[in-house]
């Protein structure tokens, strides 16, 4: 998406408003939001000032798989008081086997080592576990470990595999 469409959306987006609206939610998820990170930086600017323009409140929720975070994605998520929900399955194991790049490197450490910079400068983070059956044996342990790594908040998406567990 380039910013021209970025502006469109927003715009049809707050042209569609009833008038008694007074809170806006903007969710920003699907495929890794940070993948464009200069429209991810100009939407959530353009929904700030359209919203100070129209007297609305904007509350952003961000899921992302934490790959891309940087210390400018991080100062602007705690600027905008933006709620997080980082996408993660649990220990290494199970994070792995279905969560590498696309040249079928390991993202297991760079998504770690991000979550906690994250959780360390900022408290509105919460996680997304992915349950298949090849990981539902580790469940417990992987709670956990997301417990231990400062997620105290887990939502679980079950997932219909063909895998055999």
């Amino acid at each position: 998406m380039d910013e021209q469409t970025a502006k469109e959306t927003i715009d049809f987006f707050f042209n569609s408003l009833r008038s008694d609206v007074r809170k806006v939610e903007i969710d920003l998820f699907g495929g890794e939001p940070l993948l464009n990170k200069s429209v991810f930086i100009f939407a959530i600017n353009y929904i700030n000032e359209k919203c100070k323009l129209l007297n609305l409140k904007p509350h952003y929720l961000l899921t992302t798989n934490c790959t891309l975070l940087d210390d400018n994605i991080i100062d602007i998520i705690k600027k905008n008081n933006i709620s997080v929900t980082v996408s993660i399955d649990g220990d290494q194991q199970s994070y792995d086997l279905n969560r590498k790049f696309n040249n079928g490197a390991a993202s297991f450490e760079i998504v770690v080592n991000n979550i906690k910079k994250l959780i360390n400068q900022y408290t509105n983070v919460t996680a997304r576990m992915t349950l298949t059956k090849p990981t539902i044996q580790a469940f417990e342990e992987n709670v956990r470990y997301l417990w231990k790594l400062g997620l105290h908040c887990i939502y679980i998406d079950l997932v219909e595999t063909e895998d055999i567990a």
